[in-house]
């Protein structure tokens, strides 16, 4: 008994709960990763418009200025139309909305001449 009066007198215990003994699940509390399943991710973006909003607000930020070209005027007009026509800034702002949805991305421009490997 004379063990068990020093241990209880100087701080809070509950013996059903274990709270302030070695059994206290609140004392090694700590950080856990828990990963979403795929299909969760998808219809929390679906159904949720706060989760939409969250992956889709710093996309459409970082795409909502585009770009300021330096070069002459005419080269200006022709990379602009070049870029509309392929929907560069569009497919630019998906690319990272998914990248934040899944957790990467990629954005591959080609051309039809060659394998990706070639020069």
């Amino acid at each position: 008994m004379a063990t068990i009066i020093p241990f209880l007198r100087d701080k809070l215990t509950n013996v059903m709960s274990g709270m302030g003994t070695s059994a206290d699940k609140a004392a090694y509390g700590g950080y856990n990763f828990i990963q979403a399943a795929p299909m969760q991710v998808e219809s929390a973006y679906r159904t949720s418009w706060i989760m939409r909003k969250i992956v889709d607000i710093p996309a459409i930020d970082m795409t909502r200025t585009w770009r300021a070209w330096q070069a002459q005027r005419e080269q200006i007009k022709l990379i602009e139309a070049e870029e509309k026509r392929l929907q560069i800034k569009a497919k630019c702002k998906r690319a990272l909305i998914l990248a934040r949805l899944w957790g990467g991305g990629l954005l591959m421009l080609g051309t039809d001449q060659g394998q990706p490997e070639q020069e």
